[in-house]
């Protein structure tokens, strides 16, 4: 199978991304730098409709309560609505959103969110946590394999 945006194109997107995203947290790992940014970043999240708050849009793995949900736009890009009951994982949604929003599938599913363990985020987090934010690009990921497969048949 071969994708529609070259393997390199995908990779330099990703190095800016992940630049952008280390950026935005403090060079010496401390750990309640990195908590008060995934805080902010929570608080910054979006609000998505109220619909996609059901059982067949929650996170498994989340310690707190999550829902996703994806859509492909027009032009081949996936579209994310996340809602969490709580303001950490929030701001990991968001952090996740920063990198995959309004990407292609083969970008979501090809590079998966290695700038985690630059951030250092899995020292900080605890294990919920980690098994959360873990739950959370799964669900992403395989939202786009699927939202993929159904573009493909479809053309």
């Amino acid at each position: 199978m071969t994708f529609p945006v070259q393997t390199s194109e995908f990779l330099d997107l990703y190095r800016k991304k992940e630049a952008h995203l280390l950026s935005l947290f403090s060079k010496d790992g401390n750990s309640t730098a990195i908590y008060e940014k995934i805080i902010e970043l929570g608080k910054s999240l979006p609000k998505p409709s109220p619909e996609i708050i059901k059982e067949s849009n929650l996170v498994a793995g989340c310690q707190s309560l999550v829902y996703m949900c994806s859509e492909m736009d027009k032009d081949g890009n996936v579209r994310y609505q996340i809602e969490s009951d709580a303001l950490i994982s929030s701001g990991l949604a968001a952090l996740l959103l920063l990198m995959y929003q309004g990407e292609k599938a083969e970008f979501i599913f090809l590079y998966p969110p290695l700038f985690i363990k630059e951030i250092g985020l899995a020292v900080v987090l605890s294990p919920g946590r980690s098994n959360g934010l873990a739950g959370m690009y799964v669900k992403m990921k395989q939202d786009a394999i699927n939202l993929f497969l159904e573009n493909k048949k479809s053309s």
